[in-house]
């Protein structure tokens, strides 16, 4: 029962709770599948210039592309950055969307005020990607996120206490975990176009693939702070701020375009005098 005013556990039924593990793995399974389908049906777009002989055939085409996330994505730094920021923020993300209604009814019996938090959750879970966009425009990658994911850390350390001693604060904090947890949906696909240009898609499948192993993360998390009669809210909020601090600390080693161009510059130059001294 879970009518107005009630702090009653929602779905207590036991045999729907003994359905649950298998049907979040079903949901893993198809999502899994997708996106593998996703990434073989990655390919850049043609030259419209080019003559019908010298356009790709699509398997050559998907052959390319995963020749290129072999020999350069997986051979580059950043791409594992990128792929463990994707990874991390998507369990601050996971964990927060579980459960931040379940710890707001240990704090508040209102469900009509609780209805109206999640309602904020969702217009500021939007403005996060066009703030996060706008951000980046002016400012570079490893300047932005770090302090974003800093933020998300703070946050997420604090949101305990600060709920048990007033859920003003934590309506603030949760608002503004969503304005922030959910801005590397733009910045990390923003930051691999500009890194890797025109083979950024199979670059974005790949760094996809965080998604499954995220998940399964946050389910681990919640297994051991949520399958005891007594929920522990305070281990799980700190296990997200640890995920923040790690993404804090692996956005600021994401290089921007202009290092890039800088490394190709230095090995053409190190090239050239190593065939002088040849010659």
């Amino acid at each position: 029962q879970n009518g107005t005013n009630s702090s009653e556990r929602y779905f207590e039924d036991p045999y729907v709770l003994q359905r649950i593990p298998g049907s979040l793995l079903y949901i893993a399974t198809i999502y899994a599948i997708l996106a593998f389908i996703g990434v073989i049906l990655c390919v850049e777009k043609p030259d419209p210039n080019a003559s019908s002989k010298q356009k790709e055939k699509k398997l050559d085409t998907i052959r390319n592309s995963f020749k290129f996330l072999w020999q350069t994505g997986f051979r580059n730094k950043d791409f594992y950055l990128l792929w463990f920021t994707r990874f991390s923020m998507l369990v601050v993300c996971g964990g927060v969307l579980s459960h931040w209604k379940s710890f707001a009814l240990q704090l508040s019996s209102d469900d009509r005020l609780i209805s109206i938090v999640g309602g904020v959750n969702g217009i500021l879970n939007s403005l996060s990607r066009f703030a996060t966009g706008a951000l980046l425009d002016r400012f570079a990658f490893r300047i932005v996120m770090p302090i974003i994911c800093t933020l998300i850390c703070i946050t997420m350390a604090a949101i305990f206490w600060v709920g048990h001693a007033a859920f003003e604060g934590y309506c603030a904090l949760i608002w503004l975990t969503y304005l922030l947890s959910f801005s590397h949906f733009a910045s990390v696909p923003t930051q691999a176009i500009r890194l890797y240009k025109s083979e950024s898609s199979i670059i974005l499948g790949g760094i996809g693939f965080s998604d499954s192993v995220s998940y399964l993360t946050v389910a681990i998390i919640n297994y051991f702070c949520f399958s005891t009669e007594h929920p522990y809210f305070m281990p799980f909020f700190i296990s997200l701020s640890v995920f923040g601090l790690l993404s804090a600390v692996a956005t600021a080693f994401v290089s921007e375009p202009s290092d890039q161009a800088n490394g190709d510059q230095i090995k053409m130059e190190k090239g050239v005098t190593e065939e002088k001294v040849n010659d």
